[in-house]
């Protein structure tokens, strides 16, 4: 390894990635079956997204032409993390109406 670079962050993030995945896909299976009674996992989601992208800006490992390759994988992340935001406000909507109709 070169003096002053981190190790490479992929492991970490591809971990990181599958833990939301799952979170998501077993959240909302509960929600199909009706289960509003569980914590909505989606702002703990959107905030591992963001952890993974401050690894992919902060990692100095990326070489030659850097900002083209950390730019395509963070925009890979946000554009997934925008979909969680959009889910959130979703399932805030789901929640006030079920809410107002008991």
């Amino acid at each position: 390894m070169m003096k002053g670079t981190k190790p490479d962050p992929f492991d970490e993030i591809n971990t990181m990635h599958e833990r939301a995945q799952r979170m998501a896909k077993e959240y909302e299976d509960a929600i199909k079956d009706g289960n509003l009674d569980i914590p909505c996992p989606y702002p703990e989601i959107i905030e591992i997204y963001d952890r993974i992208m401050k690894l992919i800006v902060d990692w100095d490992g990326w070489g030659f032409d850097s900002d083209n390759n950390y730019q395509v994988y963070e925009a890979s992340y946000f554009n997934i993390q925008q979909k969680f935001i959009q889910k959130y406000e979703e399932d805030k909507k789901l929640r006030i109406e079920k809410k107002t109709n008991t």
